[in-house]
């Protein structure tokens, strides 16, 4: 009998963060995939108001993409509720496909990384591609 391996991660979306330049992401998991393969991303996270006046109460941290919390600071941009405006996405977005320090805060494309796992997922990534 042949079992099927399960991934946390799909293969699908590990091909094609290997491929991105660039990301827009809701916080959450994505933003770690995103920075386990080094894509620049923009995250951003919007609610109901209700919610939002509830949460900001509640919620006593800096920032919302679990990436940013975990380098104490801002690796990827986050426009969170009234800043998540088209405009503010697109313009971020543009400034990272054409800044390209800004654009490689995790060494994306250079073999390097401040993150130890984003070498390892880039690998991976270029391996499942062949």
């Amino acid at each position: 009998m042949h079992r099927r391996r399960t991934s946390l991660f799909k293969p699908v979306a590990w091909r094609i963060l290997a491929l991105a330049d660039v990301a827009i992401a809701s916080t959450g998991t994505v933003t770690m995939e995103c920075a386990r393969f080094g894509v620049p991303t923009v995250a951003i996270y919007k609610t109901s108001w209700f919610t939002y006046q509830i949460a900001r109460r509640i919620v006593q941290v800096k920032y919302a993409a679990m990436p940013n919390l975990l380098a104490g600071g801002e690796i990827s941009p986050e426009f969170i509720q009234t800043t998540a405006t088209p405009e503010n996405i697109a313009g971020t977005t543009l400034k990272l496909l054409h800044d390209e320090p800004r654009a490689r805060p995790f060494g994306h494309g250079s073999g390097k990384s401040s993150l130890p796992w984003v070498g390892q997922a880039q690998a991976s990534g270029r391996q499942r591609q062949s």
